[in-house]
């Protein structure tokens, strides 16, 4: 689906490769975990009672992760698609939606939080790592879930790399690009 490389894919190929390769996952992924931290809590929290910090930390991570890519698919995405869409028909007459653009251009921030994530994930992975001494016949359900968060972490080194060197740096030239014609615009009413 996805054969050319990330650095030449246009904004809507990327936003696409995006969720599909790591918002769609990580809901899964979340999902699974969801399931198994109960678990792993009830079968393990009285031998480990520092396992019961795990819960506290994903519930923030998945709380704060869900967060924002949602805020993604919902809010931002979807403004840099119809910004493509101003920018590249040459059927549809800037001047006519220059508030409009006007205003979205100064209200979008773009603001990248995977470097919180990963500080929540290497919390959650040390942990797990500590706690990885637990040994008994539900060991594969710890291990699971423990392989579940290093996944989530690799992932999310790659997705924050692909959105800020590819997906927000586009965006930020389409962004000066679309001023640039706007204030031409404006200079002409």
């Amino acid at each position: 689906m996805f054969a050319k490389s990330v650095e030449d894919m246009s904004l809507n190929s990327l936003i696409k490769y995006i969720t599909k390769t790591f918002h769609e996952p990580l809901r899964k992924d979340l999902k699974k975990i969801e399931l198994l931290v109960p678990y792993i809590i009830e079968n393990y929290s009285k031998k480990y009672p520092e396992i019961t910090h795990l819960s506290e930390l994903f519930s923030q991570f998945r709380k704060e992760i869900l967060k924002h890519i949602t805020r993604e698919d919902i809010v931002v995405f979807p403004t840099i698609l119809k910004f493509e869409r101003l920018y590249t028909d040459k059927l549809i007459n800037l001047s006519d939606n220059f508030e409009i653009i006007n205003s979205l251009v100064n209200d979008i921030q773009m603001k990248n939080q995977h470097m919180e994530f990963n500080l929540y994930l290497d919390s959650i992975v040390q942990l797990l790592e500590w706690l990885s001494i637990i040994d008994d016949e539900k060991i594969k359900d710890f291990k699971e879930f423990q392989s579940i968060f290093v996944n989530i972490q690799k992932n999310n080194v790659i997705h924050a790399k692909i959105e800020n060197e590819n997906l927000y740096s586009k965006w930020i030239q389409l962004q000066n690009e679309l001023k640039e014609k706007l204030a031409h615009i404006s200079n002409d009413l």
